[in-house]
């Protein structure tokens, strides 16, 4: 007998009609025929008779909730892949995609008393042929339960290949990264590194300076809230922060102390300075050295030193790659030069805003090309400071920003592409920016955020000839890394990642059709 399933608005999946009537029309049968001394018997085997439907009703509901919110089982799906070492009684359905790791329990009818109820969870999912098993549990009303079984192959998925979310990625030099940024997201410097302000930044992500000949010079303060791998010679003028694993490749010069480190430090070379006052405090962890470059006990302290012999493989011993990775690609042959606008002189968002209306979009995208000297201009109006349509900006020639650059409207995408030799002076606000900068070529880039600022998305430099300064911040620069964005430019065929992923983070299943498909291939009760 097929069961009704349906959504209420909340996007929780019920199950009413038929299940409760054969749960009631059960009830009623078997409590008026029972004798009086049987009561008590009969009625557990309604309550089990109950349960046994509601087991099967949960399959149907997991079957309604790839069809219809397709999205939230992919999510779903995900989690419980990249955690599937720690996913003994997670791996729940029928909710939203946050509470994955709680059974929720949905009652027939929500306004009666001791309804039979009805979960499920994933048993298990194999990303290769695609076969979700899946285990339905269905609760009596007042006592009872029964489990079910559904194996479905599912149509409708794609298996990305993995990259890494990188919300600042640079290829070339950063001897000007002066001012402080707070980082949601992975860190990656391919080249030289200094950062000679004073103010503390923060790096909610991994860290890699990748160069194996020049120094990393940090003045300011740095807490690192994931891994950190340092190749080449390191230089800590400011007292860092390591709340997660930490390898030095070279030598480490400490200037500033007591350096912090909340998990086990490795060094492939000598601590050294001049003032041995200048220590690691490693707060009851290890650092592990050689035999060839050994730690010095006066360069530590409240921990121990572990001679692991050998050379240690510091990338490794973190979990990061050793590897220059290759950066995003940013493909603007997609885009036919009949939907590229120029405009010219002083333009505010209002004027952007009107040409998007009044202009053939490519992919929802007011596509634009600044003339030589072309500037923002903002004012206090949100009218003339606020974007409110997607924009590609291909920056070839000189542009100025003056601190001001428009803000986003919820839910747009701005997207700066530098080549040849666009330069952008005063790039920066104290607003909302959702999108992605990407610089190649001869690019020059003064950035000027100021307090308050909101940076959804990632900053790619992907030349080791282009020029940036941050000296013109005047607050902390608050990048986070959006799946969204970077996904949504994939999708439009603007971005190709390292390796022909097409998802963000790890591998990812992703949406291949509108739907899923739960084709079945058994069921067991």
């Amino acid at each position: 007998m097929k069961l009704s399933v349906w959504y209420k608005n909340d996007g929780f999946a019920v199950v009413y009609g038929i299940v409760l009537l054969l749960v009631a029309s059960i009830a009623g049968v078997s409590l008026i025929t029972i004798s009086q001394k049987d009561n008590i018997a009969s009625i557990d085997q309604v309550k089990m008779r109950a349960a046994a439907l509601s087991a099967e009703a949960a399959l149907t509901a997991v079957e309604q909730q790839c069809e219809k919110q397709p999205e939230v089982i992919v999510e779903i799906l995900n989690s419980y892949i990249n955690e599937q070492n720690n996913t003994s009684g997670k791996g729940w359905l029928l909710s939203t995609a946050d509470k994955w790791t709680q059974e929720n329990k949905i009652s027939l009818d929500p306004d009666v008393p001791n309804t039979p109820q009805y979960s499920a969870r994933i048993l298990s999912y194999d990303s290769t042929s695609g076969v979700l098993q899946v285990e339905g549990y269905g609760y009596g009303g007042g006592g009872g339960k029964k489990k079910a079984i559904g194996i479905y192959q599912l149509s409708g998925l794609a298996q990305s290949a993995p990259f890494d979310r990188h919300a600042f990625y640079m290829i070339g030099e950063a001897q000007s990264f002066d001012k402080p940024v707070n980082i949601s997201g992975n860190v990656y410097f391919a080249g030289k590194v200094a950062s000679n302000g004073t103010t503390p930044s923060v790096i909610n992500g991994t860290f890699q300076a990748m160069s194996t000949t020049e120094t990393v010079l940090f003045q300011s303060s740095f807490t690192f809230n994931g891994n950190a791998l340092f190749m080449g010679p390191t230089t800590l003028q400011g007292v860092m922060y390591f709340n997660q694993k930490a390898g030095f490749n070279k030598t480490v010069t400490l200037n500033a102390g007591p350096q912090q480190a909340k998990e086990d430090l490795y060094f492939n070379n000598l601590i050294s300075g001049n003032d041995v006052t200048k220590v690691f405090n490693l707060n009851g962890n290890k650092a592990h050295t050689t035999t060839t470059y050994p730690v010095s006990a006066a360069r530590v302290t409240n921990g121990t030193i572990v001679k692991d012999g050998a050379a240690i493989d510091v990338a490794a011993a973190v979990s990061l790659s050793p590897t220059i990775k290759d950066p995003f690609q940013f493909d603007i042959s997609v885009i036919p030069a009949s939907y590229i606008k120029t405009v010219s002189g002083n333009i505010d968002a209002a004027k952007i805003n009107a040409l998007s209306k009044s202009s053939t979009l490519w992919k929802g995208y007011l596509v634009i090309k600044p003339a030589a000297y072309a500037a923002v201009q903002r004012s206090s109006n949100a009218s003339t400071s606020t974007l409110t349509c997607n924009t590609i900006w291909i920056i070839e020639k000189m542009m100025f920003s003056n601190d001001g650059w428009y803000d986003c409207a919820p839910n747009t995408m701005t997207i700066l592409y530098f080549r040849s030799t666009g330069q952008l002076n005063g790039l920066g606000s104290g607003g909302y920016f959702r999108g992605y900068i990407h610089a190649t070529e001869n690019y020059n880039i003064t950035y000027a955020w100021k307090a308050g600022n909101n940076f959804i998305g990632a900053v790619h430099h992907v030349s080791k000839t282009g020029k940036f300064q941050m000296n013109s911040c005047t607050g902390v620069w608050n990048i986070t890394w959006s799946d969204e964005v970077i996904q949504q430019l994939i999708n439009d065929g603007l971005v190709k990642v390292p390796g022909g992923g097409t998802a963000a983070g790890t591998g990812q299943l992703t949406l291949s059709d509108f739907s899923l498909k739960p084709k079945i291939i058994g069921k067991y009760f």
